[in-house]
């Protein structure tokens, strides 16, 4: 009689025990997930929330990772504007009937620096942000490179008409991908605990 009670006694254990490991899981695994993202591994964050396949949780770390992809965004395009504004100034001092080609050596170091902005399009791939942003995506990274291209040495290019229309294309570019997230900010309607954990693991963000 007391091996029946004893038995049952631990069957009934196991039972519990194997429910609260089924309730804790999605939590387990998320965060797990969000120590890859303060790890800067979000590809791996991504892919385990998607092995996982909780629902839930996938949502979670896609909001993430687009949070993270639109601060890092914000910050690249913050970077490009202070380039065009410097290279403004370098024609204001330049005589352009004798250009002194060596006048952009110094600026050639922040166009070389949006190589680490650039770095983000391996790190969070195009599939693993919102729909909503995707289109943004492309044109942002389209716009990183054209800036990383044409603004090393840039006078070399002062006066190609087509640099300036291609700059003016960049800078309309540029207003309308700030409204895309301004937007996506504003209609989306984030999981509750997105937020929550962002603030959580901001300060593990890179922060050029």
């Amino acid at each position: 009689m007391k091996n029946k009670i004893l038995i049952g006694s631990i069957c009934f254990l196991l039972i519990i025990g194997i429910i609260v490991v089924i309730l804790l899981k999605p939590k387990i695994e998320l965060n797990k997930a969000i120590e890859y993202l303060k790890n800067g591994e979000y590809s791996k964050a991504y892919a385990y929330v998607y092995e996982k396949n909780n629902e839930n949780n996938k949502i979670i770390i896609q909001e993430l990772l687009t949070e993270i992809f639109c601060s890092r965004a914000g910050k690249g395009m913050e970077r490009v504007i202070n380039i065009t504004t410097k290279a403004t100034n370098i024609i204001y001092e330049t005589d352009m009937t004798n250009i002194n080609y060596t006048a952009d050596d110094q600026l050639n170091i922040d166009v070389v620096n949006l190589d680490n902005y650039i770095a983000l399009e391996k790190e969070i791939t195009r599939d693993m942000i919102a729909v909503e942003l995707r289109d943004t995506y492309d044109l942002y990274f389209k716009d990183l490179k054209f800036a990383r291209q044409k603004f090393y040495n840039f006078l070399n290019n002062v006066k190609d008409e087509e640099f300036t229309i291609e700059i003016n294309n960049m800078a309309n570019d540029f207003t309308k991908q700030s409204n895309d997230f301004f937007s996506y900010a504003d209609n989306h309607k984030y999981n509750p605990k997105t937020k929550e954990i962002f603030e959580e693991i901001q300060k593990y963000l890179i922060n050029y």
